[in-house]
């Protein structure tokens, strides 16, 4: 054996052992990809659930939330015109 095809088995052990260690990193690659696909997807979906709910809580709050100012003003309103009445 000569120095040439010393270098060729060399060579040839080398690339095989790359291409050995791309395809596995390939693999593991698309393993990982195909995780975060469904993470995203689960995220996606939960922001989509906290949107869904967020509105519905505003749809149902602002009512709320008027009538108690409204009830505010009524009070208000009673109070002063008990204190106006009795000073008459």
């Amino acid at each position: 054996m000569n120095a040439y095809e010393i270098l060729v088995i060399i060579l040839s052990v080398t690339l095989f052992v790359l291409l050995v260690c791309s395809i596995v990193m390939v693999s593991l690659l698309i393993k990982l990809l195909q995780s975060l696909s469904r993470v995203s997807n689960k995220i996606e979906e939960t922001t989509n659930n906290i949107s869904e709910t967020a509105k519905t809580m505003s749809k149902r709050l602002i009512p709320a939330i008027i009538s108690s100012v409204v009830a505010v003003f009524v009070k208000q309103s009673r109070n002063k015109t008990k204190k106006g009445g009795s000073n008459e």
